[in-house]
């Protein structure tokens, strides 16, 4: 960070002594001036680093630990205490434009007490969709895992990288050893993989291996000199497919859906025709 303003007033502040120091005056009551202006100048600088060194203190202060005790307290009050709870609503339903008066979420140019935080964060429980009710029953979400929220707890806290050894030594030897575990599951000895954080970049990244197996050329070159290239899935099948087809430079009319029967299955007649 740098702070600009400071930066600017300490060039004036020396503009101002070298103008000192060019003021056709007597040379000792000059001398003496020069001096003085020079302490004065000094002490503002030195006065304007002790007041701005709290800007720049990493390490958490004792009222960031209350802080965060407080969050943790209410995390475990009004969400894993409360996860199975029947008598509590799904989702406190708002409509958009209620919701957002409600929140007040407009950024503002100076900072909140811990205090009106914790009330924010008490807001954010109270109107959000509680995932592990008994009676939520998106096809996405289980009930909260306590595990799951202790792991997710220190990898915030640690705040490291997944992407070197050097960042996150602990988490890449975790990696590897559940892809390798997954591997095993599906009969493979050897290979590599990618977490994804949901379905769409998964299939995705399906469409591209399958590309890159059908053409490795596409690493270097791309879709230029290529057959046009086809995409066919099922008209059941998730969105992310068409997508895949424009993001990876198909394009949707080459993203050709098949007809299904009555239990789901492609209709291998309808597949033949279309190719």
């Amino acid at each position: 960070m740098i702070d600009v303003d400071s930066e600017s007033e300490d060039s004036a502040l020396s503009l101002q002594d070298s103008s000192a120091n060019t003021d056709e005056s007597d040379p000792d009551e000059s001398n003496v001036e020069t001096c003085t202006t020079q302490l004065q100048h000094s002490q503002r600088v030195n006065s304007r680093r002790k007041s701005t060194k709290a800007k720049f203190l990493t390490i958490p202060q004792v009222h960031h630990d209350d802080f965060l005790s407080d969050t943790f307290d209410l995390i475990m009050k009004e969400i894993v205490q409360k996860a199975g709870d029947r008598s509590q609503k799904v989702v406190e339903w708002k409509a958009p434009e209620e919701l957002r008066e409600l929140m007040d979420l407009d950024p503002t140019a100076v900072g909140e007490t811990h205090e009106k935080l914790l009330m924010r964060l008490q807001d954010i429980i109270k109107y959000s969709v509680k995932t592990g009710h008994p009676r939520f029953v998106n096809q996405l979400f289980s009930s909260l895992d306590p595990y799951g929220l202790a792991g997710q707890i220190v990898t915030d806290a640690l705040n490291t990288s997944q992407y070197t050894y050097e960042t996150a030594p602990v988490f890449t030897l975790m990696e590897e050893t559940v892809l390798k575990t997954m591997r095993t599951c599906i009969g493979y000895t050897e290979g590599n993989g990618i977490f994804c954080p949901g379905g769409s970049l998964s299939n995705i990244m399906a469409v591209n291996c399958a590309r890159h197996f059908m053409f490795p050329q596409t690493k270097k070159t791309g879709m230029f000199g290529l057959p046009p290239l086809v995409i066919y899935t099922s008209e059941l099948a998730h969105y992310s497919i068409k997508k895949a087809g424009y993001l990876l430079g198909f394009g949707d009319d080459n993203v050709k859906l098949v007809k299904t029967d009555e239990l789901g299955k492609i209709i291998p007649e309808d597949l033949e025709r279309q190719i």
